[in-house]
């Protein structure tokens, strides 16, 4: 008998508002710890979502004391874990606990930080909410699903790229649709594979995996795809 995962999330930044509330110039609506909290409940969760943190070392503690209290299986943060605005947040992750590793060699989400605060697991995922969505489901999702009991199995196929593709050399996750024709799959990009694109995602059917170290992929590979929707 396993119970549902308690998982605290905790946005920082301080260009963040609430969505509910009117966007000033230079500010951004927090849209990762929605989006991440609708994650967790999918996959058998209770989400504990904290009010937004500033880029304070009193205010990013403050927001992981109040994480503790809670009692939590799992702490993610979102944001504040890439180059220099790290400083803030693994300054109190090894105040609180320690960092175990941070920077990962995919795309998107090179900056991802994992560690421990008290001796609770956390995840820092990054900023922009294409990034924060797949390295959720890439580190995260598996954690809450062992901890819920569920199956840690994720459905792939094989397709075909509808276009030529060109990568960094990181593993790639590339948001795609697929067009069945005469059953054969094709994957076409949604568009535009900023991370900072949510519609991206809004229209993607899977993840294309690009391995590490390939930079170009010709249009008509098969390559697998990492299924988001299930019909």
């Amino acid at each position: 008998m396993f119970r549902r995962p308690r998982v605290a999330i905790v946005s920082t930044g301080d260009e963040l508002v609430d969505i509910y509330d009117q966007l000033q110039r230079g500010q951004i609506y927090d849209s990762n710890s929605h989006a991440l909290a609708a994650l967790v409940e999918s996959y058998g969760g209770t989400c504990i979502r904290l009010p937004i943190a500033r880029d304070t070392v009193s205010d990013v503690r403050a927001a992981f004391l109040s994480a503790l209290e809670h009692q939590p299986d799992i702490i993610i943060s979102s944001a504040g874990v890439s180059v220099g605005a790290f400083d803030v947040v693994r300054t109190v992750i090894n105040e609180l606990g320690r960092v175990d590793f941070w920077k990962i060699n995919v795309r998107p989400g090179k900056p991802l930080a994992y560690g421990r605060v008290g001796e609770v697991p956390y995840f820092g995922l990054p900023g922009n909410p294409v990034s924060a969505m797949v390295t959720f489901d890439l580190f995260v999702r598996p954690a809450i699903c062992r901890l819920g009991g569920r199956s840690l199995d994720v459905p792939t196929m094989m397709a075909a790229t509808g276009e030529d593709i060109y990568s960094d050399g990181r593993r790639s996750y590339l948001r795609v649709y697929l067009v069945n024709i005469d059953g054969q799959y094709i994957a076409h990009l949604t568009g535009t594979q900023s991370s900072g694109a949510l519609t991206s995602m809004v229209k993607a059917d899977g993840l294309l995996i690009v391995p590490e170290d390939v930079k170009f992929v010709p249009a008509g590979t098969q390559l697998s795809v990492r299924k988001l929707r299930t019909s």
